[in-house]
């Protein structure tokens, strides 16, 4: 057998019956044991067994350890990889590296965006990382005045969502931003007629933590929209009307005007469901806020929905009946 250098297997199974019988012939002779002789199997078996320990013991050729299983020593094993002083990465130092290292910890898929973003942000990083901040490890919400009181004109929305019909109450600031409230408030009772009326359409796009809009009553989908001032001293043809005051938005449940850039405000408006959002201070109108019925606004932000925020079947919610209170 390969496994055994020297005398073959026949040569030594030879020896070993030889031997036995030897033994067994002097046993016999003699008669001066009663103990019967090991069979010749067993006597085989322990010859070679005796030879191969002595074959194991003594030293290999070069032809045999090629063969044997190479086992790692100490002295090959591969050391741990510890990080010395000058692997460690230096603290960012440019306002490009801040940007990379902050999304590289709280949002590694806009690393693609970092050029753009420091390019659209020199002279106003503070601002910058104010809004990023704001949107990715927001501060939690302080006790703040509040917005609006019983003089505020109030509405509601009657909202159906998930087979239940839930009640929003909302006050807007008339005081503060008259356009913007009087259209919100006109389409909520429907008193202008000729479809400017909230009751039917839905909460368009939903995004979790962030806030639910709605309010497209011309196609649905987000990309309509109309208001009481089209053709009017205070709007165009398309009904936009302009931006008139903007308040921060920092707190939950605020109504505020969805635009395509400035003062192209219509009917859209979303309520906001995390705080605060400072990246949209200065570009939304906050008009109102929601002072009763939050906890419906935050199940519905829940909503099952695609990635751009579209409610998926089952899950829309749909204002039913709207007024004033």
């Amino acid at each position: 057998m390969a496994d055994i250098p020297g005398a073959t297997f026949r040569a030594l199974s030879r020896a070993a019956w030889e031997a036995s019988r030897a033994e067994t012939l002097a046993a016999k002779a003699t008669a001066k044991t009663t103990q019967e002789a090991p069979s010749f199997l067993a006597r085989t078996k322990e010859t070679w067994a005796s030879h191969r320990q002595q074959q194991r013991q003594a030293p290999t050729s070069s032809s045999s350890s090629a063969q044997a299983p190479t086992m790692a020593t100490p002295a090959a094993t591969k050391p741990p990889t510890i990080s010395t002083p000058a692997e460690t990465k230096a603290p960012a130092t440019t306002m490009h590296d801040r940007v990379r290292a902050f999304y590289e910890e709280f949002n590694p898929t806009k690393l693609a965006e970092v050029d753009a973003v420091v390019r659209k942000h020199i002279g106003r990083e503070a601002e910058l990382f104010a809004k990023l901040r704001a949107k990715y490890c927001p501060a939690p919400p302080q006790d703040l005045a509040p917005l609006t009181t019983e003089a505020h004109p109030t509405v509601f929305f009657d909202i159906t969502y998930r087979q239940q019909t839930h009640r929003v109450v909302m006050r807007l600031l008339d005081d503060v931003v008259p356009l913007a409230a009087e259209n919100f408030r006109c389409l909520c009772t429907g008193e202008k007629g000729r479809g400017l009326h909230f009751k039917g359409s839905q909460f368009h796009r939903i995004i979790t933590n962030f806030m639910i809009q709605g309010g497209d009553i011309t196609k649905g989908d987000g990309t309509g929209g109309a208001s009481i001032y089209a053709n009017t001293p205070h709007g165009n043809a398309w009904g936009h009307f302009k931006d008139e005051h903007f308040l921060p938005h920092d707190r939950i449940g605020l109504l505020s005007l969805a635009n395509k850039g400035k003062n192209t405000n219509t009917s859209q408006f979303f309520i906001t469901t995390r705080a605060p959002l400072v990246h949209l201070d200065n570009k939304h109108v906050v008009f109102g806020q929601v002072v009763q019925g939050l906890d419906a606004v935050l199940a519905i932000e829940r909503a099952a929905t695609t990635a751009a925020g579209k409610p998926l079947p089952g899950h829309e919610a749909i204002i039913v009946d709207c007024g004033q209170i």
